[in-house]
């Protein structure tokens, strides 16, 4: 599907901060922030009423489908799907981690919070191709968190603040602190940039006939790094 050329809702909310979206043509029109992780149930309709006011028509609906938080992920699925069926139009689902590559930090490696001791990383490649997202444990994993993350020059981090601290810390034991950057929430720009993005197309996953969308936290660590592969 063309996005660029497409007028598209995009929902994110496996991030600390919600986004909501409206795209013409690839750019954003309005958006709203979901600031509260804990309040994105009773925002994120709110939200999107005034996103598409006017009233505006959609052609489509993207939703981020994580890595992220595991209740934010199924809030905007469950979301977005509804919007999807009621007004018949497709459903594709993206991967927040290849959002956080495009979101202008210029970050050769992004990380997400994934909890008990795990983290979610993709890494940009000079072969957009091969760029593939991957789970790893923070002490099980060493040897390949070392790899990633001592050869990047730039490393982007996705965490909610209240568990900052001691993820950093974690982090900092590959990689230097003037590398890393800590984030809280993706920009419209990402989704921008992603859209404008010849070689991120298979970033992308379309609903399949059974109405099947799955969030990125129930998927197994060898299915994770194959689907999601750009």
């Amino acid at each position: 599907m063309d996005f660029a050329s497409q007028k598209i809702l995009c929902i994110e909310t496996s991030t600390p901060h919600g986004f909501i979206g409206y795209f013409e043509q690839g750019h954003c029109v309005e958006f709203e922030i979901l600031a509260e992780q804990r309040k994105q149930a009773e925002m994120i309709s709110p939200a999107i009423a005034k996103c598409i006011a006017a009233p505006r028509r959609i052609d489509a609906v993207v939703c981020a489908l994580g890595p992220g938080s595991f209740v934010g992920a199924r809030i905007g699925l469950a979301t977005a799907k509804g919007i999807a069926m009621a007004l018949s139009i497709p459903l594709w689902g993206v991967c927040s981690l290849a959002l956080s590559l495009h979101n202008g930090t210029r970050a050769r490696v992004v990380l997400c919070d994934g909890h008990r001791k795990e983290v979610f990383a993709m890494a940009r490649t000079n072969e957009p191709s091969t760029s593939r997202g991957l789970r790893l444990h923070l002490e099980n994993h060493t040897n390949e968190l070392e790899k990633l993350l001592n050869k990047s020059e730039r490393v982007t981090l996705t965490v909610a603040k209240a568990r900052e601290d001691m993820l950093v810390r974690e982090v900092l034991k590959y990689t230097q602190k003037q590398k890393l950057t800590v984030n809280t929430r993706l920009s419209h720009k990402a989704w921008e940039n992603l859209f404008a993005d010849a070689n991120a197309s298979r970033a992308f996953i379309k609903e399949d006939k059974d109405g099947t969308l799955i969030p990125n936290y129930m998927r197994g660590p060898q299915v994770f790094g194959k689907e999601l592969a750009l």
